[in-house]
């Protein structure tokens, strides 16, 4: 329930009523009501989200699934717990070799995009969305003087 259909139902108790202490007595039983109300449909939440994790652990297995299947099932499971840290060390190698100019990225190029959509994809798969918050306004920053480094240079005369 909205904050502001609370209000309101509150507030028609303050027109339906006649006296003080009704009126409180009136607000405490809604408050209640309400607050129990929105308990409940949290339980309901917590029970719908752990019938559908337990259909996924049903349908696709866990890693703990996999030691049955011998060295095969070892390998899968490195596999699985290598995969972050190698995306991360790939993206960190290509963001270095764009921010020393070993790669060259024009402006409103389809490879900007395309550089930029890869960090934040893989920074928001490693690190969550706080993080993207975070390095978001610096990668900006750093892009623009980029830019603005590359400029100068093309102005400059030759020679």
């Amino acid at each position: 329930m909205k904050e502001s259909d609370k209000f309101d139902i509150l507030n028609l108790v303050d027109e339906f009523t006649a006296s003080d202490a009704e009126k409180e007595k009136m607000k405490r039983l809604l408050s209640e009501a309400i607050y129990e109300q929105e308990l409940e449909d949290q339980l309901k939440e917590c029970e719908a989200k752990e019938e559908l994790l337990e259909r996924i652990r049903e349908l696709e297995g866990t890693t703990a699934d996999l030691k049955q299947f011998g060295w095969w099932g070892r390998f899968i499971r490195f596999l699985r717990g290598a995969q972050r840290p190698l995306w991360g060390f790939a993206v960190l190698f290509i963001d270095l070799m764009v921010f020393f100019d070993c790669i060259i990225i024009h402006d409103g190029s389809n490879l900007e995009f395309v550089f930029n959509v890869i960090n934040f994809l893989v920074l928001g798969f490693l690190f969550g969305e706080r993080a993207l918050k975070n390095v978001i306004p610096l990668v900006s920053q750093m892009n623009a003087s980029r830019r603005e480094s590359q400029q100068v240079t093309k102005d400059q005369p030759k020679g």
